[in-house]
């Protein structure tokens, strides 16, 4: 069954992420690119899953598939900016401050950095089938 969802799930975030480029264009926020770039990032990360049984495990999959771990650790923490901007315009207080911009910052950094140490830097990948799908994953014993 996720063979079929694999592809499925890689054109409708397709979509979703090119209706994504068409707000980001209209309204330039910062905060509505970065969800842009993590949808993207979905994109990829299903069309691999969606290859996986073409390609099979070698180093071809295992190159694809290391981006896709990256991806998790310095794109997606960026939604915590999004998630502020969104903030400010609903209007609330607490996101007007300067102060409030510049820790939401350092968060989004923190997070980027803890996500390079504890799983970027020490990332061993190996093969797996998971419901009929060929695939990387990332071994995590010992951690």
């Amino acid at each position: 069954m996720s063979t079929i969802l694999y592809p499925l799930y890689t054109l409708a975030h397709l979509v979703v992420a090119g209706w994504g480029i068409i707000v980001w264009r209209l309204t330039r926020q910062i905060g509505t690119l970065f969800i842009v770039l993590v949808g993207l990032g979905v994109v990829y990360d299903n069309l691999i899953l969606s290859l996986g049984n073409s390609l099979g495990v070698g180093p071809l999959l295992l190159g694809l598939s290391v981006p896709r771990f990256v991806l998790h650790q310095l794109i997606l923490p960026w939604l915590i900016v999004s998630a502020f901007q969104q903030a400010k315009v609903a209007g609330h207080r607490w996101a007007n401050h300067t102060a409030s911009g510049w820790i939401i910052l350092a968060l989004t950094l923190l997070v980027i950095a803890a996500g390079i140490v504890t799983r970027l830097l020490p990332m061993d990948l190996e093969p797996a089938v998971m419901e009929g799908v060929t695939r990387y994953v990332e071994i995590m014993e010992g951690r």
